[in-house]
This record gives C-alpha cells, structure tokens and sequence, in this order.
C-alpha cells in the first residue's frame, strides 16, 4: 500500500538511482513491482473501506503520502542542476550522499 503514495515519482527517481549500465536490466523489475503494488491496493481497496469507512481509507492513504513525503524530503538527495555523471558519482559515493541530504555522516 506504500506504492500508493511512491507511484508518482518512482519512475523518475529510479532512474537517477541506478547505474547506467544496470538502467535497462533493473527497469522491468521496477516496473514490476510498481504495477504488482498498484494492483493489491486496487484489491485491498474495497476491503479497507469495509472495515474503516471511506474517508478512514483515503486518511490512510494520506498517511502513506505524508509519511512517504517526510523520507523523500530527508532521504532522497537533490539532483536538480546536476547531469546524470555527477548523480551517478554521487550515488557512488556514501560520503556524497550524506552532504547533499544534509544529514551528518
């Protein structure tokens, strides 16, 4: 049910996370599983609204966003101005990455 709330942005960000060579080959399975999550919560959906009403579903799901927002924001560098080298040399880099999340290393 995660998904949910990483379905907007999993696309662009799984392709600045991985190296270019393993881009392709890591592309299926990634879009795999995005699909595979975005089917159990349209299964699982229908029971949740069952069990704790409609709005409690949609204020689950919000909770997933907001919880999803607070890793991205703390977690997930940022890449804007950057070309795809520099993002691949900081991914390769656990030093790199802890500066541009601003987090101490």
């Amino acid at each position: 049910m995660s998904n949910f709330s990483f379905r907007a942005a999993s696309s662009a960000v799984s392709g600045w996370c991985r190296a270019g060579t393993w881009r392709r080959a890591s592309g299926l399975p990634a879009t795999a599983i995005n699909w595979g999550s975005a089917y159990l919560v349209s299964q699982f959906f229908l029971s949740l609204v069952g069990l704790i009403s409609e709005a409690g579903t949609f204020w689950l799901f919000a909770g997933f966003c907001a919880v999803t927002y607070v890793f991205v924001s703390r977690f997930v560098p940022e890449t804007k101005g950057k070309s795809l080298e520099e993002v691949e040399v900081l991914w390769g880099d656990p030093e790199a990455i802890q500066r541009a999340i601003g987090s101490p290393g």
